[in-house]
């Protein structure tokens, strides 16, 4: 996915709400549009000779997520190349790879890539637009963002996230919208999503595509990444009903969840997503994901959301809980295995 668009038209208006703390390390904010904050870290900044720089910088998310991207500036002819983009949680550890084109462009002073060029090849001055921050650590810090960019969310976005399932998201939309809708709508009544004979034959074309690999009707790996999108989709839209829970929460818990919390339903996408028989999926022990997904659901910013809802009950909430973050750890498990993160 291409940001330069967006910012542009946005005009990256900047934002930040932390003030400079001594013996903190120092970020910089250098816009922030449509649930998005582009930040960059000083420290990563190097010259790599010739007028040529290196740097990282992150797009931070509304989900405690953010797309890492490491660049190359050419100071002398204003250009800009990528070299690498990896979806990461805000803790830095890494969800999968994201594809990229290594062309170098030369860059506009509205867009995304003139931003970063004008940060890098101006130090030390400071562009105006550039906002300091500080914070104990680049996690601290990414995490701060990604929290304020939730609770300043814009009203007029969609509900749902897109940019968690590359892969998944790309097959969804190859797919015919009748095939698409009834696979969420079997998902959302219990029913197995991948029902209609089309579906299987649209994943098998589209998967080749979107994840670069050969045909076939029984890439468990695409089946997962596609199939778990459909169970994401239909179990959030039953727990949000008619109420004012947004995707993006979901997914900040998830992010934000320690290892040991994701781990027991990680480990349950692990089975589904491989060789596994059903009667060996049917037979493992759920007990230690259902805490996992338990606990999620009790954070404070959820909680307080679905207890608004009266006509759910407390084992509905739990069930589809249950579902929506093992449908998160199917996919998260398949996406990573589909294009794995660097080392």
């Amino acid at each position: 996915m291409r940001f330069s668009s967006f910012l542009a038209a946005a005009a990256l208006a900047s934002v930040s709400l932390w003030a400079s703390q001594a013996g903190a390390e120092t970020f910089y904010q250098l816009g922030a549009a449509q649930g998005f904050a582009l930040v960059i870290d000083p420290a990563s900044i190097a010259a790599s000779g010739g007028g040529y720089k290196t740097a990282t910088v992150y797009f931070v998310e509304t989900t405690q997520a953010a797309e890492r991207r490491k660049v190359e500036i050419d100071c002398n002819g204003r250009r800009e190349a990528t070299r690498g983009r990896t979806l990461v949680r805000t803790d830095g550890s890494p969800l999968h790879a994201l594809g990229f084109k290594p062309d170098w462009e030369v860059t506009n002073p509205r867009d995304m890539g003139g931003r970063i060029a004008a940060f890098v090849c101006g130090l030390p001055a400071i562009p105006s637009t550039a906002r300091q921050a500080s914070a104990g650590s680049l996690t601290d810090y990414l995490r701060a963002t990604s929290d304020d960019l939730r609770a300043h969310r814009d009203g007029s976005l969609p509900a749902t996230v897109t940019t968690f399932s590359p892969v998944g998201n790309c097959i969804l939309r190859a797919l015919p919208r009748d095939v698409a809708s009834g696979a969420i709508g079997n998902a959302a009544d219990g029913r197995d999503p991948a029902s209609d004979p089309r579906l299987r034959a649209g994943v098998t074309i589209a998967g080749a595509k979107c994840a670069g690999r050969a045909e076939s009707d029984t890439d468990a790996m695409t089946i997962s990444a596609t199939l778990s999108l459909f169970m994401r989709l239909a179990s959030f839209a039953s727990l949000k009903r008619n109420g004012p829970l947004t995707e993006d929460q979901l997914l900040a818990a998830w992010n934000s969840a320690s290892a040991a919390t994701r781990k027991p339903l990680i480990d349950m996408a692990g089975m589904m997503g491989t060789n596994s028989t059903t009667q060996d999926v049917l037979a493992a022990d759920r007990t230690l994901a259902r805490q996992s997904a338990d606990s999620l659901l009790a954070t404070p910013e959820i909680s307080t959301v679905l207890a608004k809802d009266k006509g759910l009950t407390e084992t509905a909430r739990q069930v589809l809980g249950y579902q929506y973050f093992s449908s998160v750890a199917l996919g998260e498990y398949a996406e990573g295995q589909l294009n794995p993160p660097p080392a």
